[in-house]
């Protein structure tokens, strides 16, 4: 079950990739910077199911996928958050963030291909909820078009639902965590069905 629904997954990621290059030079600079990001994520997906394939440990990958997600997103998010204030707050989580990434990745330093997941995944990942959440209300509250709606909902969905899962980070390798990562892909499916009617909305402007 589980190796049948990640192989649907590289397609219909693979298909929502395609999609949002192929609506690229309509789209605005934010869905571009998500666009690019987002394509990052695919080449990393990629490259850790042709490593596993071959029986190569593929853990590593995870600290670009992070990486990627930080700036990406971290960007993403700059650009859609309209006031200075929000902003200058949002900055400081980010500065919060990359200081716990430093202390967890210091600390672990000499055993980084067995660190999956953990506090700073963790604190990243609820940070770009709680801007998602915060874009989403604000739009609600200020009458105001609510731009990137499909994003953010994605965004809250799958990042909401994965933190959980990469917080429990080494605890996965102790306990059946087939079925935790199955609930995983699944949110990511549902978050490419958020970036595709987004990139929808881009192509019907």
């Amino acid at each position: 079950m589980y190796g049948i629904i990640h192989y649907l997954n590289l397609i219909t990621l693979t298909g929502a990739v395609f999609f949002g290059w192929k609506h690229y030079a309509k789209s605005n600079l934010p869905t571009k910077i998500f666009t690019i990001t987002f394509s990052l994520v695919y080449l990393i997906q990629i490259s850790s199911f042709l490593l596993a394939r071959f029986g190569i440990n593929n853990l590593l990958l995870f600290h670009f996928y992070f990486a990627f997600q930080l700036i990406g997103y971290g960007l993403f998010y700059w650009k859609i958050l309209n006031s200075r204030k929000v902003k200058m707050v949002f900055l400081l989580g980010l500065i919060l963030c990359v200081g716990l990434i430093g202390y967890e990745y210091s600390s672990k330093w000499n055993n980084l291909s067995g660190v999956f997941g953990g506090y700073s995944y963790f604190s990243m990942n609820l940070l770009f909820v709680f801007a998602s959440i915060f874009h989403l209300v604000n739009g609600v509250i200020n009458n105001q078009e609510e731009g990137f709606r499909f994003i953010n909902y994605g965004m809250v969905v799958y990042l909401g639902g994965s933190s959980i899962i990469f917080l429990l980070g080494e605890s996965l390798s102790k306990i059946e965590w087939k079925p935790i990562l199955l609930f995983n892909v699944v949110l990511f499916m549902i978050f490419q069905v958020f970036y595709f009617l987004e990139i929808w909305k881009v192509k019907s402007s």
